[in-house]
């Protein structure tokens, strides 16, 4: 079968580009982008004879704020010496990783105005035997040089905080004095972002509701913007969406929130109520991420359900409900014919009921009322109420009646015909609440 294709035209070609530049576009977003920084140090000093590995040596810091993927470093560095062969500088990264820029290197000549750079076609090494450096040419420096170990080491770290020049005079009879030195950056821009979650409370009553507080920062190191940051937040189960407030949107179907940009030390907050409708006890882990920004994060991989990384957060809560357990017990305290020694339920003999409710729930139990029948054959022994937390340790003398200070001391209690009543205001978990009464078998 023969199929007819329409042939390319311009406006085919035209269209396929644009498609495919916004595609470029859409990449570029994805990453951060290249920064040159340029941070200089000026306070001379004197570079002393013999000062290596004595504590003694001349230390220059470079204090860099903005942070980027370092991409490159160059360094340039301006004294005055006698005899520069002498010496040895390095270079620290924050991070503490130390380049050697020169080691006894650079020939007899005096001074040294030189900038140290991996791509510079001649190595330190080479440096012009005994002709002197200018003691005033920087910047621009009057030589190009690679360095003793490569500058490259640094690339991949991070580069804000404290960069470290130590120069230092390895032998005896000269010295000199340090001029300057400028520290060259260049990196990927980042956006180092961290999640936060709090919830309002940790224990929530079943059919209550419960806030869960989402907050999006991006530390103050970071050196650009991210735009557009999304964070994912589906609610569990066991959760079910009343509404949202804060920042941004949030789709409850998706789980999206849409945060927008973050610029370096700032923050956004949203706010999220959720019904409870887990069963008593039950433990409900709600978490979130971030899912995307423009800027690469230098501690964390957005939506990659890592939940060690700082994008990643989480809180637990366990559904909260009073649970009252209830039991009733029996013991004959003697009859007519054998009193107190081995008594039967007969006609005469008295009995004595306990009545225990015990709360196993995870919350404290509130107003709590119990109502126990005696039996059709039984009258209450007038006097014979008592309460307390067990049957053996029910000794608190409760009148008969629903008034009084006994009423609430915690517990109350009341006999009315044929029932007897119990209340108490309060019943933590774990707790019993016990009532005891004596009744003759009619």
């Amino acid at each position: 079968m023969f199929i007819a294709r329409p042939k390319s035209g311009p406006a085919q070609w035209l269209a396929r580009g644009a498609r495919l530049l916004a595609a470029l576009l859409a990449i570029a977003c994805m990453a951060g982008r290249a920064q040159a920084q340029h941070y200089n140090n000026s306070t001379s000093g004197v570079i002393t004879d013999l000062t290596c590995g004595t504590g003694n040596e001349l230390v220059r810091t470079f204090s860099v704020g903005a942070n980027v993927i370092v991409s490159d470093v160059n360094i340039g560095v301006a004294l005055q010496h006698t005899f520069r062969a002498d010496l040895i500088i390095t270079l620290t990264s924050p991070q503490g990783t130390t380049v050697s820029l020169m080691n006894a290197q650079g020939g007899t000549g005096a001074n040294l105005s030189d900038l140290f750079d991996d791509s510079a076609t001649v190595p330190i090494a080479s440096h012009n035997s005994s002709s002197a450096d200018p003691s005033n040419h920087v910047p621009p420096y009057f030589h190009s040089f690679r360095p003793n170990a490569a500058l490259g080491t640094f690339n991949g770290q991070l580069s804000a905080g404290t960069w470290t020049l130590t120069i230092c005079d390895g032998t005896a009879l000269d010295s000199g004095t340090f001029t300057r030195s400028d520290l060259y950056i260049t990196g990927t821009t980042l956006a180092d972002l961290s999640l936060g979650m709090t919830v309002s409370d940790s224990l929530p009553i079943r059919t209550g509701t419960v806030t869960y507080t989402l907050t999006a920062s991006s530390a103050a190191s970071s050196s650009a913007t991210a735009s557009g940051v999304t964070v994912h937040d589906i609610l569990p189960s066991g959760l079910g969406f009343a509404s949202y407030s804060g920042t941004g949107t949030y789709n409850s179907s998706t789980g999206v929130w849409t945060v927008g940009n973050l610029a370096p030390g700032s923050s956004a907050s949203i706010t999220i109520t959720a019904s409870v409708a887990g069963s008593p006890g039950t433990t409900i882990v709600n978490s979130a991420q971030i899912t995307a920004s423009s800027q690469p994060d230098p501690d964390s991989t957005v939506s990659n359900g890592v939940t060690s990384e700082d994008d990643y957060a989480a809180s637990t809560i366990t559904v909260a409900s009073p649970q009252l357990s209830v039991s009733k017990a029996s013991t004959i305290l003697a009859d007519p014919a054998n009193a107190g020694t081995n008594p039967k339920a007969t006609p005469g003999a008295t009995v004595r009921y306990c009545v225990s409710i015990t709360n196993t729930g995870n919350i404290a139990a509130s107003t709590i009322a119990l109502s126990d029948s005696l039996p059709t054959n039984a009258s209450l022994v007038a006097g014979t109420l008592r309460s307390g937390t067990s049957c053996a340790a029910a000794a608190t003398t409760e009148d008969d009646n629903a008034t009084g200070t006994d009423e609430s001391d915690p517990f109350g209690a009341a006999a009315s015909g044929n029932t007897v009543s119990g209340s108490t205001a309060s019943l933590g978990v774990g707790s019993s609440f016990v009532l005891t009464y004596t009744v003759t078998i009619n």
